[in-house]
């Protein structure tokens, strides 16, 4: 992620991004967590700095989010099954993807930030 920006506004808007990315990714640990081997989440740059901390681990370690990329990584890594990632629409109407969200939100502000 870009360092934070000086202005006002600019700094709302880099926190929102931030406390997004915070929540997929929580999401994602969660999901992990609980042994699924099929995830399918909305935020292409999740998935991106998933991904990123898989083939470059030490481009990463400044990432805003890194302590929980790493733990991501290291449950996918320990994982007996190849684990699948998907990308799907946002806002689509598909089942359950608001409820994911909603409750990714809720583990980030309630958790830490962590699953």
């Amino acid at each position: 992620m870009k360092q934070k920006p000086k202005t006002k506004s600019a700094l709302g808007l880099w926190l929102l991004k931030s406390l997004q990315a915070s929540q997929e990714l929580t999401g994602i640990a969660a999901a992990l967590t609980n042994k699924y081997i099929q995830i399918a989440t909305d935020n292409a740059c999740s998935l991106s700095q998933i991904r990123k901390q898989l083939l470059f681990p030490v481009m990463q370690r400044a990432h805003t989010h890194s302590n929980l990329l790493e733990q991501i990584v290291s449950m996918i890594h320990a994982s007996p099954e190849p684990i699948c990632f998907y990308k799907m629409k946002a806002h689509n109407g598909i089942s359950g993807n608001e409820f994911a969200d909603a409750t990714a939100k809720h583990s980030a502000l309630h958790d830490g930030g962590h699953a």
